[in-house]
């Protein structure tokens, strides 16, 4: 982030919660043109999906206040009943296909924090693996994220989503989601209203692959799998969100 940006250091994470000279009443901040400019860690991603989806975001943050915001990527973005099936709050969708985790830490001022949280759920981490990403930056992204947003408001409720299984997986993959899905169990210590929904028993079957009538394409699911996420994920809300 530039010079503008406030530097805070929480549990040994650096936070960059400021803004930058492009962002204000003029529209969201524009990705930075180098990798070494993104915060947070490992790959970075964006394009004319992006920008499309981040100036939906910019021109609906009014009205998205104080908002259950879903976190995430493509998978997040394609939920796109979430009002309908969760009723009880208002939620906002800032999910982009195509996402890493470093992208989150990127967003998370302008599209997250800005709108005022109830609470924020998060889902991300399989385009950094199929990218080579490595399990222990999205992990740090991830808990950069959580940290931020209880440093923003104490106690803000938090639900991270394990990441989901792929189908089309190879092994070293498997074996990074899976060390990723054993970190993510570990991010809620000690921290207060920050749970773990686990989105990767309720789909894998005993081989990690999901359902070829859940998940089409064997990475996105579809209606049915979202009525199983929404089960899951439900009673977690209900507990936290108040």
């Amino acid at each position: 982030m530039n010079a503008s940006s406030l530097l805070i250091a929480v549990a040994g994470i650096a936070l960059f919660v400021g803004t930058s000279p492009a962002s204000g009443a003029n529209g969201y901040t524009p990705a930075p043109e180098k990798t070494e400019d993104w915060p947070g860690k490992g790959v970075v991603w964006n394009g004319d999906h992006w920008n499309k989806r981040r100036g939906e975001f910019w021109a609906n943050r009014e009205k998205d206040k104080g908002a259950v915001v879903f976190f995430g990527d493509s998978i997040t973005e394609g939920w796109y009943t979430l009002s309908k099936d969760f009723p009880k709050w208002k939620c906002a969708n800032r999910g982009i296909s195509g996402d890493p985790s470093r992208s989150l830490v990127f967003r998370l001022k302008e599209d997250v924090l800005d709108l005022e949280p109830r609470a924020v759920v998060i889902l991300i981490g399989v385009n950094d693996i199929a990218s080579g990403g490595l399990p222990e930056d999205i992990a740090w992204n991830i808990r950069y994220c959580v940290t931020a947003i209880q440093r923003w408001r104490s106690g803000t409720p938090v639900v991270i989503n394990k990441v989901m299984p792929w189908g089309n997986a190879q092994p070293h993959h498997r074996q990074r989601i899976a060390l990723l899905n054993r970190m993510i169990e570990a991010i809620p210590i000690g921290r207060v209203n920050v749970r773990v929904c686990d989105t990767w028993s309720i789909f894998a079957d005993e081989n990690g692959n999901p359902a070829k009538d859940e998940f089409p394409d064997l990475l996105h699911p579809n209606a049915s799998a979202r009525v199983k996420w929404h089960k899951a994920l439900n009673p977690i809300l209900e507990e936290v969100v108040k």
